[in-house]
């Protein structure tokens, strides 16, 4: 009986052992969903960011123009146009740098699929910050007269 008390023991021990060990192994499409759901969201905030900006830029760029400060409308609109790119650049660095970690840890895990679910997930979400800038910096520009001769 003591053997069996003994046995039934070291059975229980070994299947907690392994049912912890199964909960403590990360999943890697979780890993990878969760990556992918926060590059996702990066390049969105940026997105709506850089929108704003542009909007902003052209609305004061107009109220210059309007009151006959050229000079000044160009300068605003230099400023915007770093505005935006500086944001773009902000963003794609951390898209990057998420993408990179999650990658690692992925490889790490074994997962070469979900891995490159990531990477792929990346290059979308810095694409799409890097066309809202292009985007951005298009509507700034087009807000602004020919430049004066000899400028």
């Amino acid at each position: 009986m003591r053997m069996y008390r003994l046995m039934m023991g070291l059975v229980l021990i070994l299947g907690l052992a392994t049912a912890a060990t199964a909960a403590e192994t990360p999943d890697p499409q979780e890993i990878a969903d969760h990556c992918i759901a926060a590059m996702e969201a990066r390049a969105t905030r940026c997105v709506a960011n850089v929108e704003a900006d542009a909007a902003e830029a052209v609305e004061r760029i107009e109220t210059l123009l309007d009151e006959g400060k050229i000079h000044a409308a160009y300068h605003a609109a230099k400023r915007w146009i770093e505005r935006v790119h500086d944001r773009g650049r902000s963003a794609r660095g951390d898209i990057r740098d998420r993408a990179k970690k999650c990658v690692h840890r992925l490889l790490r895990l074994e997962a070469p699929h979900q891995a490159q679910r990531v990477k792929d997930a990346a290059e979308a979400a810095a694409r799409e910050v890097r066309e809202s800038v292009g985007d951005a910096v298009e509507l700034i520009v087009e807000a602004l007269p020919e430049p004066p001769d000899g400028e």
